[in-house]
């Protein structure tokens, strides 16, 4: 008996799950993001694929030079000082831009694809030289001329569980665990 009401309670927390995770986003980290003059981007934000919307992006870049030779300064990127959007066809297809308040410092992420649900790593849209327009991926201050070219880097996530698929097994646990009851009442 003690065993059947396992079961009923894991079932009810396995149902209550995939409710739960019907408006779960998806934290990207940043992989790897190089820029032309060697220095490197890092962090994350979280990500709701439905919305298109970004949060609670946490992104520091190192102190380096613009492809043109001005000094830029390293900037952490975070909700209390910097806005975060995704603006798909504006700079590009499925691209990502954090700007920073108050001044023309922003860092723009170019992919290949829409960030989904799935999971997995996202290559970025790389180029070697600002000036062109080669790729989207880079960080700018006060835009043309003075930017800094990515040249490497990805973005990586977890898959989130899919809603619909933890509501099948809890069903499915409910309706074993209700099977037993009936073989032992016999």
């Amino acid at each position: 008996m003690k065993f059947l009401k396992m079961l009923v309670l894991v079932a009810f927390v396995v149902f209550a799950m995939g409710a739960a995770n019907a408006d779960i986003v998806n934290t990207w980290y940043l992989n790897g993001v190089t820029f032309t003059d060697g220095t490197t981007a890092t962090g994350s934000f979280d990500w709701d694929a439905t919305t298109s919307t970004a949060s609670n992006w946490n992104i520091t870049t190192q102190n380096g030079f613009a492809e043109n030779g001005v000094s830029m300064s390293g900037f952490n990127y975070t909700p209390g000082d910097s806005i975060g959007n995704a603006y798909n066809n504006t700079f590009g297809p499925n691209s990502i831009l954090f700007v920073k308040n108050g001044v023309t410092q922003y860092i723009s992420f170019q992919t290949f694809g829409p960030l989904t649900d799935a999971g997995g790593n996202m290559p970025l849209e790389l180029g070697t030289d600002f000036g062109s327009g080669s790729g989207l991926s880079y960080e700018c201050l006060n835009c043309f001329p003075s930017g800094r070219q990515m040249v490497s880097g990805s973005l990586t996530t977890q898959a989130v569980p899919e809603p619909a698929s933890m509501m099948l097994l809890g069903s499915g646990l409910l309706g074993g665990a209700r099977m037993i009851r009936r073989r032992l009442k016999k």
